[in-house]
């Protein structure tokens, strides 16, 4: 059987019965559900151009327009973020009595996220039943700090312009006029 069209009152069990002489009667019983799948995929906001290592990420993600409600999942660099990473909001009923479900995603930017680029990929994808499934993928780049040579600190100096005895030794050995003193016990490379 095959309907060629529906509404939300299509919604039921349908029965299919052929009865012939001389055979005994079939029949064939079946549920049919009427979905509102969303108009477009989901939408993700909250994003910053750039970030640093060490920096919260927050994301919103929104599944508009559809009943039932779609499911939200989120994935960090291909990966499904952790359930303590997901915020479940209160889902929305829209004035077409269509529903819309908002999930966060929340996360610190560690090293495991940047492995040899520094730039993290987010994707939401959005799935209804087994008849829709949609995503949107955004990326950013996270700034690494720079380092300092292990042996290298920077010289310091006090709000009143004076330094301590300290500072005065290690300035003494100030190196190409870059700001930077040898920590003590470290040995001139010249």
């Amino acid at each position: 059987m095959f309907l060629k069209w529906a509404d939300w009152n299509t919604a039921g069990s349908y029965r299919c019965e052929v009865t012939a002489d001389d055979y005994e009667t079939i029949f064939k019983s079946q549920t049919s559900e009427v979905v509102a799948v969303p108009l477009s995929g989901p939408m993700i906001t909250g994003q910053q151009t750039r970030y640093a290592l060490g920096d919260i990420v927050n994301l919103n993600c929104s599944s508009n327009s559809s009943d039932p409600l779609a499911d939200i999942f989120w994935y960090i660099n291909s990966d499904a973020a952790y359930p303590h990473q997901v915020i479940d909001y209160p889902w929305i009923r829209e004035p077409t009595n269509l529903m819309t479900r908002v999930s966060g995603l929340q996360f610190r930017i560690t090293s495991k996220y940047m492995k040899d680029d520094p730039t993290v990929k987010v994707k939401c994808s959005a799935m209804l039943l087994e008849i829709y499934l949609k995503s949107n993928e955004i990326s950013f780049e996270v700034d690494r700090p720079t380092r300092l040579s292990s042996n290298l600190i920077p010289a310091l100096e006090s709000r009143d312009g004076k330094l301590s005895k300290q500072q005065t030794s290690s300035q003494e050995s100030l190196q190409n006029g870059r700001g930077l003193v040898q920590r003590k016990g470290a040995e001139d490379k010249g």
